[in-house]
Parts: C-alpha cells; structure tokens; sequence
C-alpha cells in the first residue's frame, strides 16, 4: 500500500457505523472529538477502502482516512493478505492514528440482518449471491459474541503489534464514549463492556 504522511485508520466489523462516522468527520460535525485526534481540517483528507486505495494511481498520499473493515477477511473469496499490506503502509507512514470503531453485539447483529434482508430483495446475480453469502457468513459470526469478540482481539493484536502508539476504541451508538488506549488489557475490558452495551443507553 502507498506511504502517507498521515494515516488515520477507522477500522471496525461491517455495519458498525464506519462510513457514516467518517461522513461526519470530514463533515466537520464533531469538533471536539476531531480535536482529540489534532486534525483541524478533516475536509482536506483523502477517505478510501484499501480496495479503492490499490487502484489510485498516486505515488504518495499526504492525508489519509482510511476505512478498514477487518471482518472481510472472514468473508469467502477474499484475499488473506489484507493485514500484511496494512502493516505494510503502517509502517511506511510518518503519523498513524487508529480508531476502532465498536457496538454492542445485538447492535451489529441487527444491522447485518438489515443489510441481509435487503440484499435478498434485489434482483438474483451472480454478485448478488455472492454478497448474501458473504452476509449469511458474517451474521452467524455476530450471533456468537465469542467469535466476534475473537475477531476485535485479532485486530487489537494487530495495532499493538504494529507499534501504533496512538489508538482509540470509539463506541459506534454514542460518538461521546471513546478512550484512548494504553496497554492491552484495558483494550479487552472496554471491548468486552461495550460488546455487552454495557453503559450505552
């Protein structure tokens, strides 16, 4: 993946709210917490999927958002290797920032079978199959809130490990309970509580 100046990755499972709290970043609806992270002008940031990022034909990128959803890894017909080209951008990047977007678990299970259900009223395709296929898999993972939890650890595991010294977990349902992170443990406690909504209302 291309090196950055600045990278800010918002990653987070399918349905947890990425695209939407990027909307309001680059819309510039939350001052405060865009002050939390320095970014004063969030407009002039270029907001991509890694998908996306692999085919601009840019050398280099000097302000990135980049949306990560680290589920589809999970999900048939996707390439493994998306965790190693992230590490590899990470690394190459002068400021990173990671921003773990989470839910309650019967929050995000609500939202996949939404997005299942409305699959399933369009038109029969080949993408089309795929895309229930893809959500079928993802909505037995979010019945499980061991798998899932799995998953947020793999990921957590993965920041850790990449040395991104600045990361957030952000909950998803209230913009307003956020905590940067200083060691692993406190990661998995916030995780475990906010997967349980426990103290969302």
């Amino acid at each position: 993946m291309l090196p950055t100046n600045r990278l800010v990755i918002v990653g987070g499972p399918s349905a947890v709210g990425k695209t939407t709290f990027l909307d309001s970043m680059q819309q510039g609806e939350m001052p405060d917490f865009l002050d939390q992270i320095s970014i004063s002008n969030p407009d002039s940031y270029l907001c991509l999927s890694p998908r996306r990022l692999l085919k601009l034909n840019k050398p280099f990128v000097d302000k990135l958002f980049l949306h990560y959803d680290f589920i589809h890894k999970y999900a048939p017909d996707t390439p493994q290797s998306g965790l190693s080209n992230l590490s590899d951008m990470i690394n190459r990047s002068n400021s990173v920032c990671a921003l773990t977007l989470c839910a309650p678990q019967k929050v995000l299970f609500d939202r996949i079978t939404s997005r299942l259900e409305r699959i399933k009223k369009k038109k029969d395709s080949p993408s089309s199959r795929r895309r229930i296929e893809q959500l079928e898999k993802k909505k037995e993972m979010y019945n499980t809130p061991e798998v899932l939890f799995d998953a947020y650890q793999e990921w957590l595991n993965f920041i850790e490990e990449c040395g991104v010294a600045r990361h957030m977990i952000i909950n998803s349902t209230n913009y307003g309970q956020f905590a940067w992170l200083s060691d692993s443990n406190e990661a998995k406690g916030i995780l475990e509580n906010t997967l349980a909504g426990e103290g969302s209302d």
